[in-house]
């Protein structure tokens, strides 16, 4: 049926072919074929942007405009309000609604029951980054959410009884409410997020000039001027150029594709937001699959797709400033242990790029194994052909370098090179200076003076026709509801530590870690964090858990970095359900990946990432950065 809707969709010059199938006349299979002629057609066109060489349209026909394609400039409403869109009048019978399709390459059923598409920003970028509260809108977990989070908030505040003192009962009633709405979205992620500056002064845990500096946090700042250079790669399509540069070198073969697409989204993952570089790669795989024969049905869609949002995902956990749950680790260190050794930028690299390395080539396996060998049947060897033309079609777009794109890459490696060199780079037997020592004492210039620094001369060089290479426009797809969730949740812990109910909690979860080898105390962490994951974003599981295992930690005098390190990265597991994570969430509503294909997939990489990470972190990285078991110094002095 979604090709025929597309066939009454399309404008018709001509006046014999208004005696559309859909209406009951003519050849239903003629209608199909001008709109798979058309669709075809179209790929890797959007509107306001050059068509690739030797792409032309069908004669007599004028040009078709998809509900999901070009929302960024406007496409899919300036379609529906011309006078002489002929297409946007033309009514349906009752019963048959016009379905969307991501960028004209097929894709039944991305609207939501509400009618507003559930991936309506997947264009060639122009896009506002989204958590994964707005593709899930209106569940009824939310609904359940609006009620079951003041009616906890209430049982809290007024449970009898003198377990607990006056400001432990407050703290604990709007932890609970915060971390219900955190995890059932029932309210924006933002509003929920303000919960803590707003009914701790007004419970007498914290008074409004505390809370309210914890939402302007020094990685608060970093993250805001990581966006603001992640922003800039998208305006300008250098996130594109990158991740159809590594699909262009590892070939157009079934497998090889899955291959590439899973090191773009690792790579592209690792300086920006984890939705952000979903929702680039997903089009672009949709119209792979597309020309390599997939429908929607076939395994090499699905595994692309699993591919992209599983990269994406992991590949964060590579830098500090790869996800959110990174730098509220380093923010929660920076806060509660303020004698606490920094982690540089390079050494996170250097710590956790085995898990990296590891899983690209296990997750390859794991996707690609029902694909066959890549060269085995001359079927598949047509693939690889259509797949490597589609790639190339897709680079033929973006045409040559602009000044303003070299400008933005140059500026992109200068914020790179200097995060990792910005500390002293220990290798053990080698130790490399970094560069912050030429500004005075260590600690006064933090990665968040090299991202708003360089953030800020992005507005001052110049761009393209006389602008600056970044504009304040751009702010408009601007996470601010990450931004202050991240700072919500410091203020939540700083409420939670000032009334005490931190070291109640520890002292509780000591007696389970008491006595128990440090192995067995990460891997039962891990998994418990990457289990809940499952149900709660990422950023919120780890601002609710991450303080209460500090404190389980310092109560049975073991070092704080032990559980918080692998919790941090477990945080960023949860593969097996839609609603794990924003990636996750947007493969779902292509209605390629049917949930139990996704459950059964993302069950493997939970246990695959859960392995890896507590191994890495015993053989690897406590080695490395000389981490003991025993409850350090800086612990003792908070």
């Amino acid at each position: 049926m979604g090709d025929d809707i597309l066939g009454a969709r399309a404008c018709r010059a001509e006046p014999q072919a208004r005696s559309s199938p859909i209406h009951g006349r003519g050849d239903r299979s003629d209608s199909r074929d001008r709109a798979r002629r058309a669709r075809r057609a179209r790929v890797g066109a959007g509107p306001g942007r050059a068509r690739a060489r030797g792409l032309r349209e069908p004669r007599a026909r004028a040009r078709q405009h998809l509900p999901l394609e070009g929302s960024g400039r406007g496409g899919a409403r300036g379609a529906a309000g011309r006078e002489d869109d002929a297409c946007a009048r033309r009514k349906l019978p009752p019963g048959r609604r016009a379905r969307a399709s991501v960028r004209g390459v097929g894709v039944r059923g991305a609207r939501r029951r509400a009618g507003r598409s559930a991936l309506r920003g997947l264009d060639r970028g122009r896009n506002r980054w989204r958590g994964v509260n707005e593709v899930t809108a209106g569940s009824r977990v939310a609904k359940v959410g609006r009620w079951l989070g003041p009616a906890l908030f209430l049982l809290v505040l007024l449970w009898p009884g003198d377990a607990l003192t006056r400001e432990q009962r407050s703290a604990a009633a709007v932890t609970v409410l915060t971390a219900t709405w955190w995890v059932t979205e029932a309210v924006p992620i933002g509003l929920a997020s303000l919960l803590p500056a707003a009914l701790f002064p007004l419970l007498g845990v914290l008074g409004a000039k505390q809370a309210a500096p914890h939402y302007f946090d020094d990685v608060v700042m970093l993250f805001l001027g990581a966006m603001l250079i992640a922003l800039g790669l998208e305006r300008w399509d250098l996130h594109r150029r990158m991740a159809l540069a590594i699909l262009a070198r590892v070939g157009g073969a079934p497998r090889r594709l899955v291959l590439g697409f899973l090191m773009a989204g690792v790579f592209l993952s690792l300086w920006l937001n984890n939705t952000a570089a979903a929702l680039m790669l997903i089009p672009i795989g949709l119209a792979v699959a597309r020309a390599v024969g997939g429908d929607g049905s076939t395994p090499l869609a699905r595994a692309l797709l699993l591919a992209i949002a599983y990269g994406v995902s992991v590949g964060g956990m590579g830098t500090p400033v790869g996800t959110a749950p990174n730098q509220v680790l380093i923010g929660q260190l920076r806060t509660r242990y303020e004698a606490a050794p920094e982690i540089a930028f390079g050494a996170w690299m250097l710590g956790w790029a085995p898990v990296l390395l590891l899983w690209i080539p296990l997750a390859w396996w794991l996707l690609s194994r029902k694909l066959g060998r890549s060269a085995a049947t001359d079927a598949a060897g047509a693939a690889g052909r259509a797949g490597a033309d589609e790639i190339l079609r897709e680079r033929a777009v973006l045409g040559p370098w602009t000044r303003a794109q070299r400008t933005m890459a140059l500026l992109f490696a200068t914020a790179a090179l200097a995060w990792i060199t910005r500390a002293d780079l220990d290798l053990g037997a080698l130790r490399i200076p970094g560069w912050q020592r030429w500004f005075g004492a260590e600690g006064r210039v933090t990665d968040a003076t090299v991202a708003l620094c360089l953030a800020a001369l992005g507005f001052l060089l110049p761009g393209e026709g006389g602008g600056r290479l970044l504009d304040w426009r751009i702010t408009e797809r601007m996470p601010w509801d990450v931004l202050l969730l991240i700072g919500g949740g410091f203020c939540l812990a700083a409420g939670v530590r000032a009334s005490g109910l931190d070291e109640l909690i520890g002292r509780g979860l000591a007696g389970w870690i008491e006595g128990r080898p440090s192995w067995q105390v990460v891997l039962g962490v891990v998994a418990c964090i990457a289990l809940f994951s499952e149900i709660a974003s990422n950023t919120a599981t780890a601002q609710v858990l991450l303080p209460v295992l500090a404190s389980a930690a310092e109560a049975a005098g073991l070092n704080p970095l032990v559980v918080l390190l692998p919790a941090t990265l477990a945080a960023s597991v949860g593969f097996m359900l839609p609603v794990g994570t924003p990636p996750n969430a947007l493969a779902y509503a292509t209605r390629m990946v049917p949930a139990p294909v996704m459950a059964r997939h993302g069950a493997m990489m939970d246990l695959l990432l859960i392995a890896l990470i507590t191994l890495v972190f015993h053989f690897w990285l406590r080695p490395l950065w000389g981490i003991q078991d025993a409850l350090p110094a800086w612990a003792h002095a908070r």
